[in-house]
């Protein structure tokens, strides 16, 4: 009787457990797509912006002010998704390190390790990337303003 009853507790524990960390994947799942949707709105209202300061006849001052404005808009930006970025990967770490207490044969067999390695790889990429070409737009439309080339 009395390990019938410790195997309802294991049994309990391992559907606490599961929960948990379908809890922590779900969690993860949705701050990626956050990540994604800001960007995304970010970039399209960048674009509009820039679109509109090409083709308006506005003084070549207020254009500059907008270029210096979406600059400092930008370097915000950045820093605000850098933070969700960086929390989303320490979220990623503590979920490989939760999935490997509590299920580390499988942890073994799916690579875990290499997974989340790679996954913090390319969402470092990926970020520099994206600072670097934003960075890049930015100081061509501030060169161009200046230049009066439109």
């Amino acid at each position: 009787m009395g390990s019938n009853n410790s195997s309802e507790v294991n049994k309990k524990e391992d559907s606490s457990l599961s929960i948990f960390i379908e809890y922590q994947w779900n969690f993860l799942s949705k701050a990626a797509d956050t990540i994604r949707k800001l960007v995304t709105y970010y970039l399209t209202i960048l674009a509009g912006l820039v679109g509109y300061i090409i083709i308006s006849d506005l003084s070549p001052e207020i254009k500059n002010l907008a270029i210096n404005l979406s600059i400092v808009i930008s370097i915000l930006a950045i820093i605000a998704i850098g933070a969700i970025g960086w929390a989303f990967l320490k979220g990623l770490e503590r979920y490989r390190k939760t999935f490997k207490k509590f299920h580390e044969i499988h942890y073994e067999n799916l690579n875990m390790k290499s997974m989340t390695r790679k996954a913090k790889l390319v969402f470092k990429i990926v970020a520099l990337c994206g600072i670097c070409a934003l960075g890049l737009i930015l100081y061509g439309l501030k060169v161009a303003v200046n230049s009066g080339s439109f």
